[in-house]
């Protein structure tokens, strides 16, 4: 899973090596990639927002320099796009992906403005962790008062609070991939490697911690 930068001492490493990509990838790092569809799966858990009837939707996530960032926060900015909503609809806050401290800190920030958005969806399981910790800290009541929409699924996902509503990612699917393909290669000669990618689809994964703003009737079902 490579850095945005991967340092020439890594680079020179792995060329020597057999290795694949994983998440995410970078050119000079060779054409093997296992990853999954990063744009995909942010809209269809933004557009799951949107139907509800939100209007102010935050997205936490990854940096634009990270290719999973860039294409998860494309996912979000299409879904308000297709939903007809205003581009100050929604705000992205971006930072560390790893950091559950940044989630925590980020939710925080957002629920003492003025304008608070009514539903947060989440770009990595860290910044999930984050906002959930924080969320429980400070008692607030989802989804009647936020709406939440998680990156992957954790074991305790499915009880925290009335359910995660999330983001599925295919672990085993891209892992049993990965390992059949590295056998595959530890038996051939690194002159027969060709260009490969492998993309796997996201799931949304429907609980209890979405609803309309409010309690207002989702315009889905008027």
């Amino acid at each position: 899973m490579p850095t945005a930068r991967p340092h020439g001492e890594s680079v020179k490493l792995l060329r020597a090596l057999p290795h694949l990509q994983l998440l995410r990838r970078h050119a000079s790092l060779g054409s093997q990639w296992f990853g999954v569809d990063d744009h995909e799966a942010l809209r269809q858990a933004t557009a799951h927002l949107v139907a509800q009837g939100h209007t102010r939707i935050a997205y936490l996530g990854g940096p634009e320099e990270l290719p999973t960032g860039a294409e998860r926060l494309r996912g979000f900015r299409t879904a308000l796009r297709e939903g007809g909503l205003p581009d100050d609809a929604g705000r992205a806050e971006l930072g560390p992906p790893s950091s559950v401290d940044h989630g925590r800190e980020t939710v925080r920030r957002l629920l003492e403005t003025p304008d608070a958005p009514t539903a947060i969806v989440l770009g990595s399981i860290q910044l999930t962790l984050g906002v959930l910790e924080e969320l429980s800290r400070q008692s607030v009541k989802v989804p009647e008062e936020l709406s939440v929409v998680g990156f992957g699924d954790e074991p305790g996902f499915s009880w925290w609070g009335p359910g995660l509503t999330t983001i599925g990612l295919p672990i085993q699917e891209m892992a049993t991939g990965c390992a059949l393909w590295m056998m595959r290669r530890l038996k051939t000669k690194p002159s027969n490697d060709g260009p490969y990618t492998s993309v796997s689809p996201g799931s949304l994964v429907l609980r209890g911690s979405t609803a309309a703003p409010d309690g207002k009737t989702p315009p889905e079902s008027v």
